[in-house]
């Protein structure tokens, strides 16, 4: 994006803000979105609509990036510890394209991880079994991925919403 001289900006009789539009601004590789939507977010449970608005960063990045940024996504996003990170690594790279299910053999698990004993090995599985990343299948070493965690694509959209909460006054 080229930067605008103060003195070539355009003038405006309103804001120009104000007409609903999505702003996006194309930096080298990454483009900056920001805007408000006609979109409600609904709460299913209750009803209540609330409007929303929209401040993202789209950014194109190489298959190793893609992978780190993801596995660290994970990783705050659950809380996983170390184990649980780096078995969801091992399992990320265990993965086949549109299967359900991945092959864990532990052996591999902790040649991968680098881990001396399985109990770090099993320590990860149980993090991501605990945080419904993974389930058990009745077949040896077969374990089903949840696929709206567990991701096998080229393109991934992480959202974070923060909400004010106003805090009763105390007297």
């Amino acid at each position: 994006m080229d930067l605008i001289s103060v003195r070539s900006a355009i003038k405006y009789g309103s804001n120009p803000f104000m007409e609903g539009e999505i702003l996006e601004l194309k930096k080298g590789n990454k483009t900056v979105i920001a805007g408000s939507t006609s979109k409600y977010l609904v709460d299913s449970k209750t009803g209540e609509t609330e409007a929303i608005t929209l401040l993202a960063k789209k950014q194109e990045v190489d298959k190793e990036e893609f992978a780190k940024i993801y596995i660290h996504q994970i990783q705050s996003l659950f809380n996983l510890s170390k184990s649980g990170i780096r078995v969801f690594a091992y399992l990320l790279s265990a993965l086949k394209i549109n299967k359900g299910e991945v092959y864990i053999n532990i052996s591999r698990v902790m040649e991968f991880c680098g881990y001396k004993q399985k109990n770090q090995a099993y320590k990860g599985l149980a993090e991501l079994i605990s945080n419904n990343i993974i389930a058990m299948s009745k077949d040896p070493n077969i374990w089903y991925i949840n696929p709206n965690v567990v991701f096998n694509g080229n393109r991934i959209a992480f959202l974070k919403e923060y909400k004010i909460i106003n805090k009763p006054k105390l007297i």
